[in-house]
């Protein structure tokens, strides 16, 4: 079959691409290699504007959206290109083809839609996909590099959370009644033609964390104002994964390994055991309650699992942070409140005096102490519980806390006479 002539489009993403340098691996996958299809611009907006100009006009780049109007009516290059962090990806409908479109976290070159809206016609996603029909979503473009560096197909999740009706009814066939008749919506998108599902990744896959990445919560919350506004079901179209413990200890145990095909293979494992539906991961979230018993045993674990490996983790400042907030919401907060619901000034001062020591009393306890590295970055266990100057800061927050219980206690005894 002859070749057809490339559009002038497909001519000037091939020549950004051209211009432009493989993305590296976050240093948590810096096993990985790079992939052509993740590029990054290796300069200024200003050098790629000017490299093209060199070969295209201003109306075949503003054509091609590659150039945009700016507020001076000057051209300047589409913020999907020129923005920061200043990755995007490359897509091809066949391998070693022209790109088709750039796509990014701020958008799509070619279309107004969401880059996921027209993933599945890319090569690598639909080879990635197979049979499963199931295209992961990252929340960065650190996750989505990853996610293809791994293989896995991958569309990043810039615009799902700002859809307008129009959107939703050609992603989710929502039918409109017209004239007393129900009509199918035109040109719908090519992830509902071909029946494609969109799984949200629910944890950090740059910074290999099993966390919510953040702008998840948001895109639920709009999915799920959808639902109700159209009476419609999305679990066909999209579903959440967050991966059980016992799962996620897999995935990590293969990364320390560098084992790429298990990593595959775990992922796959985890998604077809572990999705819910936008209500359940929503339900499950709201009902989240702040642990502190839960938040310490989870840090203990982490830090446990720190100094077998002889190194300091980003699980243990993580864990620590879950801690923190455990004992701010449910300790500190509460004495704020008490104090703020006092009538007596006086009170109210000593109990927010109060409230900022227990603060510095967790602060300096033997677990929060025993989170920091040493010297050399590892997380060895202590000689000692407190050193000398740690047990001074603890024994002044029990003398201040101290002397507040008394001032209370002679204020209300005035106060009752």
């Amino acid at each position: 079959m002859p070749q057809t002539e490339p559009t002038r489009t497909q001519a000037i993403l091939q020549r950004i691409v051209d211009t432009t340098r493989a993305v590296s691996p976050p240093d948590a996958w810096e096993f990985l290699n790079r992939v052509r299809s993740i590029r990054e611009l290796t300069g200024y907006g200003s050098d790629v504007i000017s490299s093209l100009g060199e070969e295209f006009s201003d109306d075949d780049l503003e054509s091609a959206r590659v150039f945009v109007p700016a507020p001076n009516d000057e051209l300047c290059l589409s913020p999907v290109l020129d923005h920061v962090p200043s990755s995007f990806m490359v897509l091809s409908r066949d391998q070693g083809g022209l790109p088709f479109d750039l796509v990014s976290q701020a958008g799509s070159v070619t279309t107004d839609d969401p880059p996921a809206f027209h993933i599945c016609e890319d090569h690598f996603t639909r080879a990635g996909a197979g049979r499963k029909k199931k295209i992961l979503v990252g929340f960065t473009m650190l996750d989505v590099a990853v996610l293809r560096m791994l293989s896995l197909p991958c569309a990043p999740a810039c615009g799902l959370d700002q859809m307008d009706g129009d959107q939703l009814r050609r992603w989710l066939d929502i039918r409109v009644k017209k004239g007393g008749r129900t009509q199918r919506t035109e040109h719908l998108a090519a992830i509902c033609q071909n029946g494609y599902q969109l799984t949200l990744v629910g944890w950090q896959v740059a910074e290999l964390r099993n966390e919510i990445p953040e702008g998840l919560d948001e895109l639920v919350s709009h999915l799920r104002k959808a639902e109700s506004a159209y009476q419609c079901d999305t679990q066909e179209s999209v579903e959440v994964w967050r991966p059980t413990g016992s799962e996620w200890d897999r995935i990590r145990s293969a990364v320390d390994f560098a084992d790429r095909d298990l990593i595959r293979r775990l992922v796959w494992a985890s998604v077809s055991r572990s999705t819910s539906s936008l209500r359940r991961f929503e339900k499950a979230m709201s009902s989240r309650k702040v642990d502190y018993f839960a938040a310490r045993t989870e840090l203990l674990k982490a830090i446990k699992r720190a100094r077998k490996i002889g190194l300091y983790s980003d699980e243990v400042a993580s864990k620590l942070d879950a801690l923190n907030q455990a004992f701010d919401k449910t300790v500190v907060d509460a004495m704020i409140r008490d104090a703020m619901s006092t009538s007596d000034s006086v009170d109210r001062s000593l109990l927010l005096a109060a409230a900022e020591l227990m603060q510095h009393w967790h602060r300096s306890s033997e677990l929060i102490q025993s989170t920091k590295p040493s010297h050399d970055g590892r997380l060895y266990k202590r000689d000692k519980a407190l050193q000398p100057d740690e047990l001074t800061e603890r024994l002044r927050v029990v003398n201040g806390m101290v002397k507040i219980q008394r001032e209370l206690t002679r204020g209300k005894k005035l106060r009752n006479r």
